[in-house]
């Protein structure tokens, strides 16, 4: 069995830790720039043979998506009839984007469509009640970096009334 096995990369050895027959090294790579590494592994057995396996390109990316502009169909007061099926759009991009998701109050919403690679809409139905709601987007890129912004509106009952002038 492996009894020693080292990690290298940017010309730095580092221990690995070993956990049953599993090796491991926990890389922080908020210490390192964003870009491709090489990595070496060294390991010797008890017997006294040893080996190495290199792996190319291991990419390190820490920069969330960018996400921004998200707008809805409300009037210019915010305000949606409860019921009303409106779309919610927001823009989104990154190298390695990898998922947009919309969330009504804390529910994933499942049509959700990317429109152009860089604006998303997402299909909504306003809740019944009156009240206030609060649709949450987050982009996730392939390195799970994500970011999130959001956007309220508030359901109201359309209501018409005749004014009717007070006499003097």
């Amino acid at each position: 069995p492996v009894n020693v096995s080292l990690i290298n990369f940017n010309n730095s050895n580092f221990s690995m830790s070993k956990n049953e027959d599993l090796w491991y090294f926990v890389w922080n790579t908020s210490l390192n720039a964003e870009k491709q590494y090489n990595i070496t592994i060294f390991f010797n057995d008890s017997l006294g043979f040893s080996n190495r396996n290199t792996l190319l390109d291991i990419t390190v990316d820490n920069t969330k998506p960018n996400i921004s502009n998200p707008t809805t169909q409300a009037n210019s007061r915010n305000f949606i009839s409860p019921g009303f099926v409106f779309n919610a759009t927001v823009a989104a991009n990154d190298t390695n984007l990898l998922n947009v998701t919309c969330l009504l109050n804390g529910i994933t919403k499942t049509y959700f469509a990317n429109i152009s690679n860089t604006t998303f809409i997402c299909n909504l139905t306003a809740p019944a009640a009156e009240g206030d709601f609060e649709i949450t987007f987050s982009a996730i890129d392939k390195a799970n970096n994500t970011n999130t912004t959001t956007i309220n509106f508030t359901t109201k009952h359309s209501t018409s009334a005749a004014f009717t002038p007070k006499d003097a």
